[in-house]
């Protein structure tokens, strides 16, 4: 998601509730610690009495957390200000050495697949389906998902599951493991409650459902921890052993759902501050996305949580939906003032980030992506989302005009075309955040897809 909005994130209070924590480890991290400096010298900044005290507050801030570019642009324009020379050069410096510039970077090859029919729907999440080439994509508006051909015919289908009693919002999807089931997460959103002024009963309740892939009837629910409270569901995966792993940015958690469980249990920690995409690596150990705290290795099946350490002059904050393949991620990077598509190259450990590489970053085009979905041959995102167009409130924004989202297609960085790796069995689709199956705005001036 795109930082749930990111007022809505600060705005909203975290309800603790009564989860049972697997791990939920007390003290603070190192990590933990320099952000939250960062940010509270950031507040005092804004109430700084001279210009130059604001720079010295504000060098402090970034100096403390150097990986967040945006308390380095707020150190540029208060050094400008200021006319401080010194201070604006280090700024400038660090953001280059980022590499978080609006300089347009284009993958070859990339090309729409679809465009949606109705502006209103709001998409979030996006994943593979059960048949080849066929992605799902969730409409948080209207409560449902829809079904289409990733082909180029346009082809798609409104599976309805906002008749279902008690679905609201629906954040993340996934095609289970079995073939035979989907997986959705849904909890409340500003968003749908707007749409829908009478919402069924025990609609603003957080579940996961698994549902009949052929004609979505529901085969269970399971509510989240404190299904009642402030959630964000905003990505759902399906391990190898079959449990199933939600994140939810809002209440600052991981849900574990062990195969064969009844009810989920909470990892809680303070690098847990706003999980977004997930994605398995080895058996039970999940990498995920923090949105203010970077990438964290985290093993499910003990709730052990641990930051990777970031390669220099780099920056892994603000990532969204992540793909795992041949060794590396793919990530939406949409919490940088210009949202980017990146590749991420990690030690052999899933311990320390190697390498960050800018895949795709086109202000025209790449406009506000959320999750990513990818097969053999690349990658499948919506290069533009609602988030933009709608208030905290849920509301329309009136100076904004609706688009409708685009799917784009984007080929494999060359990097992994030409890995030595071998290739898995073409067989379908890997999801925003999973691991590959056992057996398996503006006008856009992309080009189209062909017709098949």
């Amino acid at each position: 998601m795109k930082a749930v909005g990111t007022a809505l994130l600060v705005s909203c209070a975290l309800h603790a509730g009564s989860m049972d924590a697997l791990h939920a480890q007390g003290g603070s991290h190192p990590a933990v610690d320099s952000a939250n400096v960062a940010r509270s010298v950031v507040r005092e900044a804004a109430r700084a009495a001279t210009p130059s005290a604001r720079v010295a507050l504000l060098q402090r801030a970034a100096r403390a957390w150097p990986s967040q570019p945006a308390y380095w642009q707020m150190l540029i324009r208060a050094a400008s200000d200021a006319g401080d020379s010194i201070a604006r050069t280090e700024a400038v410096n660090a953001i280059n050495q980022l590499d978080v510039s609006a300089s347009t970077i284009k993958p070859r090859g990339a090309r729409i697949v679809h465009i949606l029919s109705d502006s209103l729907i709001f998409v979030e999440g996006i994943a593979r389906d059960i048949a080849p080439r066929t992605l799902l994509a969730t409409d948080m508006r209207k409560g449902t998902v829809f079904r289409i051909r990733a082909d180029g015919t346009g082809h798609s289908i409104d599976l309805r599951l906002d008749t279902i009693p008690g679905m609201s919002a629906i954040w993340a999807t996934r095609a289970a493991s079995n073939g035979r089931e989907l997986l959705v997460a849904s909890a409340s959103a500003p968003v749908h409650a707007a749409a829908h002024s009478t919402p069924a009963a025990g609609g603003n309740a957080a579940a996961v459902w698994t549902l009949s892939a052929r004609n979505g009837a529901v085969k269970s629910r399971v509510a989240l921890p404190d299904s009642l409270g402030v959630h964000a569901p905003g990505d759902l995966l399906q391990l190898q052993d079959g449990s199933v792993v939600v994140s939810d940015a809002l209440a600052a958690a991981l849900y574990v759902l062990p195969s064969g469980a009844k009810s989920f249990t909470a990892v809680k920690h303070p690098l847990l501050r706003s999980p977004q995409g997930m994605a398995e690596v080895a058996k039970g150990v999940v990498l995920v996305a923090d949105y203010s705290h970077g990438l964290l290795r985290v093993d499910v099946r003990t709730g052990q949580v641990d930051r990777l350490v970031d390669a220099p002059h780099t920056t892994v904050l603000g990532l969204d939906g992540m793909v795992w393949h041949r060794g590396r991620l793919l990530a939406v990077q949409n919490g940088l003032a210009i949202p980017r598509i990146v590749s991420i190259q990690l030690d052999a450990r899933y311990t320390r980030i190697e390498r960050v590489e800018t895949v795709w970053r086109d202000t025209m085009q790449l406009v506000s992506p959320t999750t990513i979905a990818a097969d053999d041959d690349g990658l499948w995102l919506f290069a533009n989302t609602q988030w933009d167009y709608y208030d905290d409130k849920g509301a329309r924004r009136p100076s904004r005009s609706l688009k409708p989202a685009v799917i784009v297609h984007l080929p494999w960085p060359q990097a992994d075309a030409n890995s030595a790796v071998p290739p898995v069995r073409k067989s379908g689709m890997m999801s925003s955040a999973s691991v590959p199956p056992a057996t398996v705005g503006r006008k856009s001036s992309l080009p189209r897809a062909p017709y098949k």
